[in-house]
């Protein structure tokens, strides 16, 4: 199955937490970043094609724009946080991540565990104010980057034009976003930016285009006054049946 690019989450500036739910999601990624954290249960996730099982005392750290799904496995005795923080909540955590790959996404220190769920639980649960919500949030970070371990690596220029590439086209979607176009935009041979892309988001580059497309139209095809017809352009396609073609295509 193909990751989809979950925009609602960037869209959503506000702090995500779902404690002891069923966590099961299709590969999907985002500009946020996403901790599971197991006191007590058993999800089996996957994290850039990489299987893991967590259980008792357990943690996964998904960074912006990992490619990552869950399977919780049902039980009576859970006890587990999900916890999406958005993009305007990591500007320390950023100047601090240690630099490199990321190499143990998934840890077990149960102390840790204890500690997060004790955060979350105290300080960020049914919290109003923003200040202490800010500063629980940088502090599970911080706890977290102290555990992470990264290598170095020479992929670092890829990470750097995928981010640059989602960046454009996500913006730019409904106008010309060919790969030519984009390539040309970017500074890149058409075959670079082509073997990047598929390589971090495991599609085409037209395919995720015609996917936000269709995302577009799905969005507003309720909108008040709109014709489906004069959507289908707006949204960048250029026509009627191409629309229908790839809106075929994705429901199989």
């Amino acid at each position: 199955m193909k990751a989809f690019h979950e925009q609602y989450r960037e869209e959503n500036s506000q702090l995500i937490i779902q404690r002891s739910t069923n966590h099961t999601f299709n590969p999907h990624f985002h500009i946020n970043v996403e901790l599971l954290i197991v006191k007590k249960g058993k999800t089996k996730i996957t994290c850039n094609g990489t299987e893991y099982v967590l259980t008792d005392g357990m943690i996964a750290f998904f960074d912006s724009y990992d490619i990552h799904e869950y399977v919780t496995f049902p039980s009576t005795d859970t006890d587990d946080c999900l916890l999406v923080i958005p993009l305007k909540m990591l500007a320390k955590f950023n100047k601090i991540k240690k630099s490199g790959r990321i190499i143990n996404p998934v840890f077990c220190d149960v102390e840790l565990c204890n500690k997060l769920i004790y955060i979350i639980d105290t300080f960020l649960i049914n919290q109003t104010d923003e200040t202490i919500i800010a500063s629980s949030v940088d502090l599970i970070l911080s706890l977290i980057n102290s555990k992470l371990k990264t290598a170095e690596t020479t992929e670092k220029n890829d990470e750097e034009l995928i981010l640059r590439i989602l960046d454009y086209v996500n913006k730019n979607f409904r106008s010309n976003t060919s790969l030519q176009m984009v390539s040309t935009s970017l500074g890149y041979c058409t075959a670079h930016v082509s073997r990047v892309f598929h390589k971090y988001i495991k599609m085409s580059l037209p395919e995720y285009v015609n996917n936000l497309r269709l995302d577009y139209v799905e969005k507003h095809k309720h909108d008040k006054g709109v014709l489906i017809t004069e959507l289908i352009f707006e949204a960048g396609f250029k026509s009627i049946q191409s629309y229908y073609r790839n809106k075929k295509r994705v429901e199989k």
